[in-house]
């Protein structure tokens, strides 16, 4: 039983994650959405060991960890747009899905 379960939350995660790719390729392209996620997690990495093993001056520490900010904001402005996608489609669902009252004339 548990064994089932786990297959099904395994199954329900991939089905999520297929349908929030989907949504977010109404955004950006899987391969800039690919590049974005990867430049990110570059940078970041690059700047942190940076600013950890350098003797670089304080002003340039800072600017980096400043360039380190400003890269992810990017990245999370990208996934507000992929939430707003979402809550189109949401919305899209909802409205097909409303009943209507229909009069009947007696």
């Amino acid at each position: 039983m548990e064994e089932e379960l786990r297959k099904r939350g395994i199954e329900g995660a991939k089905q999520f994650a297929e349908h929030v790719e989907r949504l977010a390729g109404n955004v950006l392209t899987r391969e800039t959405m690919d590049h974005l996620t990867k430049a990110v997690t570059e940078s970041a990495k690059a700047i942190n060991k940076v600013v950890e093993e350098t003797n670089i001056p304080e002003d340039a520490k800072r600017h980096l960890l400043k360039a380190e900010r400003e890269t992810v904001l990017a990245l999370r402005d990208f996934l507000d747009a992929v939430l707003q996608e979402i809550e189109r489609v949401e919305k899209e669902g909802k409205k097909k899905s409303e009943l209507k009252k229909i009069e009947i004339d007696e």
